[in-house]
């Protein structure tokens, strides 16, 4: 089918989004143009330390929390929030921080968030007592909000178009590195050192990065004619806190429960006030033009739902290999890094390709190799050998490592320059509720099998045939979500356009 007549071109979509009812139609798109030589790599460096700090940071956090909750003599429903304020704050701000770069620089945003998050930092190591450690954990979670809304669109302004998946890729890199070593290095510094020297790494780091990138990184253009949309803002920021408040309580006090159902249909009944409210100010939040576009549809959309595939692994590997093939806790992190270790060494090569070749065969075949990871999981048994699940996991890697920088190349070849802080906010808000939502409902539907498969007996004590059961209803589910990420991928998203010579 030609791209002509079935697809808005980037072009179409700027007129689109510029003469809606939303924008006046005498604005006029933002003109910054690459850095040449070194400035682009300067670029490329201080946000990739950015990242790698922010994810350095939140694995470090979680190995600490069973020794932050004995210093504090606090229950496990008490500590959880050191890492679900942090997850909310960051959740629920990132498409308003996008919009904010869009509006008063990208770069202003960035910097305002590096020193944040150090200060935040400081004062996780400094609070005396648990609920002040919350608090400090959510001032990080706004910064973090502030940074991960603009890392993607300060690459991608950094970088000419044919080097922008290269680019994307070794940030790709960066968060497997930081994934990687987040918990080790965390660990280590707990066990020598305490757990609140976990919080005074990064600031040094961090302040020593919003210096460098006061110098280095350029100047991004700023939207003066446009407004803030507070009443926007304020209704997803409640939709988006009641979703994930919502889908964190359900598995631990039921679905069924008052507290539960009421945050879900509070953040409805938000969503619903906010879209209205979208389509009615001048200038809103959310440029819902954008989704017009087949490339920015998508791309989110399979976005979203390669995340939400693949969450039943960050919530259910531990017990599969731990519980149902008896491996030491050691040994199941090591066959755990597989994937994340994979993905580091794929990812600029494959962003480099797309550069080259396009994204939406790379992508798609991304999404076809996660299909073909969940049903070799769902395979699984009791007889199962170790390195199978390394080699699943290394398959499924490929995947990610495949999809990942190619989709995100794309999605910023889909929409005006203008919108890309949005769009990075968007593409870092589908990534956080497809692992929040991906887990619950794993979460439910294995506990769900287990039981009935059990015969009523619990999870906790569940024979490995109803465990077994459970673990593959989850991978088959995931196939099916994969598989449906794949459709919007590879019929959905339009042709690739011509490739600039390199």
């Amino acid at each position: 089918m030609d791209s002509k007549s079935s697809s808005p071109s980037r072009a179409a979509v700027s007129r689109t989004i510029h003469d809606s009812p939303g924008t006046p139609s005498t604005a006029e798109a933002p003109t910054d143009s690459p850095p040449t030589g070194a400035r682009k790599w300067a670029a490329l460096l201080i946000v990739g330390v950015a990242i790698y700090m922010v994810t350095l940071d939140s694995g470090a956090v979680n190995v600490a929390l069973p020794t932050i909750a004995a210093d504090f003599t606090a229950p496990l429903a008490t500590v959880q929030w050191v890492v679900l304020g942090y997850l909310v704050c960051i959740t629920a701000l990132l498409l308003p921080a996008g919009r904010l770069a869009d509006l008063v620089g990208r770069r202003r945003v960035f910097l305002i968030g590096l020193a944040l998050f150090a200060t935040g930092s400081a004062l996780c190591g400094l609070a005396p007592n648990l609920w002040l450690l919350v608090a400090a954990r959510v001032v990080q979670g706004i910064a973090a909000a502030l940074l991960q809304a603009n890392i993607d669109p300060l690459v991608v302004t950094a970088f000419p178009t044919n080097e922008r998946g290269r680019a994307l890729g070794m940030i790709g890199t960066v968060v497997s590195i930081g994934l990687l070593s987040g918990p080790a290095l965390g660990g280590a510094i707990t066990q020598v050192l305490g757990w609140r020297w976990t919080f005074g790494m990064t600031v040094p780091l961090g302040l020593a990065t919003a210096l460098l990138g006061r110098r280095l990184l350029p100047r991004t253009p700023t939207q003066p004619g446009q407004r803030p949309d507070p009443i926007g803002a304020v209704l997803l920021i409640v939709t988006v806190v009641c979703l994930v408040l919502g889908l964190n309580r359900g598995p631990l006090v039921g679905w069924a429960a008052a507290s539960t159902g009421g945050l879900l249909v509070v953040a409805v009944v938000a969503g619903g006030a906010f879209l209205l409210v979208q389509h009615r100010v001048t200038h809103p939040t959310v440029q819902l033009a954008l989704f017009r576009s087949r490339g920015v549809t998508a791309a989110v959309g399979s976005s979203w739902l390669s995340f939400l595939s693949q969450a039943n692994l960050r919530l259910l590997l531990p017990f599969l290999l731990q519980r149902l093939l008896g491996q030491p806790a050691g040994q199941a992190g090591l066959i755990q890094a597989a994937q994340p270790a994979t993905v580091m060494f794929l990812s600029p090569l494959m962003g480099w390709l797309s550069d080259r070749l396009g994204s939406r065969w790379l992508a798609s075949s991304g999404m076809a190799l996660q299909i073909v990871g969940m049903l070799a999981f769902a395979t699984v048994s009791a007889e199962t050998a170790a390195w199978q699940i390394a080699a699943y996991l290394v398959l499924l890697g490929f995947g990610t490592g495949l999809f990942n920088a190619p989709n995100s190349n794309a999605l910023y070849k889909a929409a005006p320059r203008e919108h890309y802080g949005l769009l990075g906010g968007l593409r870092a808000l589908t990534r956080n509720l497809g692992w929040v939502l991906g887990q619950g409902v794993a979460g439910a539907l294995w506990t769900a099998t287990v039981v009935g498969v059990g015969g009523g007996v619990a999870a906790a004590a569940a024979s490995t045939a109803a465990m077994t059961a459970g673990f593959r209803a989850t991978f088959f589910l995931a196939a099916g979500i994969a598989l449906v990420g794949l459709f919007l991928s590879a019929v959905v998203r339009p042709p690739d356009p011509a490739q600039p010579p390199a």
